[in-house]
């Protein structure tokens, strides 16, 4: 649910996220980003989105991440991919409309990534590995690029 309560982003199995406005009577919905052209199948389990404030119509990057929970080898490219989502329109005739932005390696071989945040320029996920160990890594997503990604990792520890 994007945060106002008008819309509702459903993630599918074939990558794409429809999005329903809930003030629609039908209740239709429409595909807001494509299905992705990915051998592995994998289940988008999460939709995070981070509200841009200073815009004066609804304005989000959103991320969709794919992921089964089941740490395995990966075969083929899996992302996690951003978007910019927009409001389009007004009344009965708004709509959002999605553009890509970016996109990172979702997770190294026997990983998963448990959970994704994000918030203006940084990107935040939770990293489990096979050996029961886990990490975040903090990427500053504009700024990294297909060669170079500017990040910090960090190994939480109690104390």
């Amino acid at each position: 649910m994007v945060p106002g309560g008008r819309w509702l982003l459903a993630a599918l199995s074939d990558g794409s996220v429809l999005c329903y406005d809930l003030e629609d009577p039908d209740m239709r919905s429409t595909v807001l980003t494509p299905p992705r052209d990915d051998p592995n199948g994998d289940l988008i389990y999460d939709v995070t989105v981070d509200i841009d404030q200073s815009n004066a119509t609804l304005s989000f990057c959103m991320v969709n991440l794919p992921s089964d929970f089941i740490i395995q080898p990966v075969t083929g490219s899996l992302d996690l991919m951003i978007w910019l989502v927009n409001l389009r329109g007004h009344g009965s005739s708004a709509h959002l409309e999605a553009h890509f932005l970016h996109s990172f390696p979702a997770a190294e071989p026997n990983t998963a990534i448990l959970s994704v945040s994000l918030s203006g320029d940084l990107l935040a996920r939770l990293v489990f590995t096979s050996q029961f160990r886990s990490y975040i890594e903090v990427y500053d997503w504009r700024a990294s690029t297909a060669l170079m990604h500017r990040r910090t990792v960090i190994f939480p520890k109690r104390t």
